[in-house]
């Protein structure tokens, strides 16, 4: 799960057949969003792995989405505040150290659920469409359970372990 800010811009570039004449619309604004993942992780070493993940979140525009005034268009039709959405996520993940990871990935969404729109994905902007590709960067800490007595094994067992990851 996750708690965090999305920002999204663009534009749009419009002229009627004929004209030579063209406008422009342009949007930018964000979004803050939660979230919840499943992922699968392929380790590749003992410090690197890879993570995918299917996953959901909703968000809720905070700031900016208003029309543009100098933009003037046939019909306008611009994304809803509220958006919830399954997406697929795929990264490249590193192992800081025991416990703190970091996950540097790209995000994109998968299906609309809310402002549903026939299984189209993209955001609704101006007379266009557009399919997120979204660029995150994950901290990730886990801590021991408390209560929990650690497993003591025999007093190898470590330098063992670390040989086969190390292969």
């Amino acid at each position: 799960w996750g708690l965090g800010i999305k920002h999204f811009g663009g534009q749009e570039k419009y002229s009627v057949d004929g004209s030579t004449t063209a406008t422009r619309g342009q949007f930018n604004f964000g979004s803050i969003f939660l979230r919840g993942d499943i992922h699968n992780v392929w380790q590749l070493s003992r410090f690197n792995f890879i993570d995918q993940s299917l996953g959901f979140n909703v968000d809720y525009r905070i700031y900016g989405g208003k029309d543009d005034p100098d933009y003037s268009l046939l019909a306008p039709t611009n994304q809803g505040k509220l958006l919830a959405q399954l997406h697929y996520s795929f990264g490249f993940g590193y192992k800081v150290r025991d416990g703190f990871f970091i996950v540097p990935s790209v995000q994109t969404p998968i299906l609309t659920m809310f402002n549903f729109d026939g299984f189209n994905p993209s955001h609704h902007w101006f007379n266009s469409r557009y399919q997120p590709v979204i660029f995150t960067l994950k901290f990730a800490w886990l801590f021991p359970k408390k209560g929990c007595p650690p497993v003591d094994g025999m007093e190898d067992d470590k330098e063992r372990n670390d040989n086969f990851l190390n292969q």
